[in-house]
């Protein structure tokens, strides 16, 4: 039951990052802005034919057979229930809805769509995203602080247990 509420989750995402995308196509022109909130946040249609932020522009083949690798695993996981924490199906929901997303666009157009622009950050953010894009890094966020908050865990758990040393008188040894 829980792979397929995370299964209709991931596609809920998937969806709304295509309608998204949609209505940018209909209202905008590539490179038009239209302020939501002036200077805070816009609305820019931007193609993007790299990866996250536009990195490794040029590069399709090995960029989508990564991310389409991602998406099976993602799915795999999902749907064998390898993923024993709540957290752990979150992140690789959002991962899998947002990598489904983009692929969409990659295979059926050769660029992705983006339209979310900051603008309150000056020329500290000068990216353009969409809906998918904030699915895979909102999920990676949520796979880095899970992992960060078991390590931390497990350290704390090391300093707690008693050494096998410690209670022992000292030897002298010869």
């Amino acid at each position: 039951m829980t792979a397929l509420i995370a299964l209709l989750c991931a596609a809920a995402l998937v969806i709304l990052d295509q309608v998204t995308k949609a209505l940018t196509v209909s209202h905008l022109a590539v490179g038009e802005s239209y302020p939501l909130w002036e200077n805070v946040l816009h609305f820019t249609r931007v193609h993007n034919d790299g990866a996250v932020f536009g990195s490794f522009s040029g590069m399709p083949y090995i960029f989508n057979t990564v991310t389409v690798l991602i998406v099976l695993g993602a799915a795999y996981l999902l749907i064998r229930n390898k993923l024993g924490s709540r957290w752990l199906v979150a992140a690789v929901t959002l991962i899998l809805g947002g990598g489904v997303g983009n692929l969409i666009d990659r295979f059926r157009l050769g660029y992705v769509i983006d339209m979310i622009d900051v603008k309150c950050f000056g020329d500290l953010w000068v990216w353009v995203f969409n809906v998918a894009d904030c699915g895979v890094v909102i999920g990676c966020l949520i796979l880095l602080g899970y992992y960060l908050i078991d390590w931390i865990r497990d350290v704390r758990a090391r300093k707690a247990a008693p050494r096998p040393d410690e209670g022992e008188e000292p030897h002298d040894h010869p």
